[in-house]
Parts: structure tokens; C-alpha cells; sequence
């Protein structure tokens, strides 16, 4: 399946393999059966992006990186102190 990130920050493999099986047993052509999976893929992203309460595949990656993205006000803090302490030796 062809898929932009936009789909895999939103939805879990898991349950993109849940709704390829259950769009597909829907019936009709090839055609009509992959423009149902594609639809409800959509439709199931859309959901989960506005939801507030779900945590999101892109969340948990983040939860679970060794290395978090650093925060900014807090990597200016530890340089100050840095040179701070370095110019007492000097």
C-alpha cells in the first residue's frame, strides 16, 4: 500500500490491516473494493488527527526515542551555565 506520512502519524499498521480486511470483503470489482480502502483509510485519519484523547503512532514513537526532541529554553540554560562556570576558571 502506498501511503503518505500524514496516514502513518495518525494510524497504527495494525489497524490500516484491519481496514483493508474489512473494506475488502465488502464485494464488488477491484476497482470499487480499493476506492473503499483508500476512502476509509482517509476517513479513519481524519478521525483520529481530530481526536484529542488518542495518542497517535507519531506520539508513541516520540514517547519511546531514546534521544526526545530537546527543548530549547532548557539547552540556552545549560549553555549559560556552561560558559558561566567556564569563565570562573578563567
Amino acid at each position: 500500500m502506498l501511503q503518505t506520512d500524514g496516514l502513518s502519524d495518525n494510524v497504527f499498521s495494525d489497524e490500516m490491516a484491519t481496514i483493508c480486511l474489512l473494506a475488502s470483503r465488502a464485494g464488488g470489482s477491484e476497482d470499487v473494493r480499493v476506492q473503499a480502502i483508500a476512502d476509509r483509510m482517509v476517513d479513519y485519519a481524519r478521525l483520529c488527527m481530530e481526536s484529542k484523547d488518542r495518542v497517535s503512532p507519531f506520539e508513541s514513537m516520540l514517547k519511546l526515542s531514546i534521544n526526545p526532541i530537546p527543548d530549547p529554553n532548557t539547552q540556552e540554560k545549560q549553555l549559560d551555565k556552561a560558559c558561566f562556570s567556564e569563565a570562573e576558571y578563567v
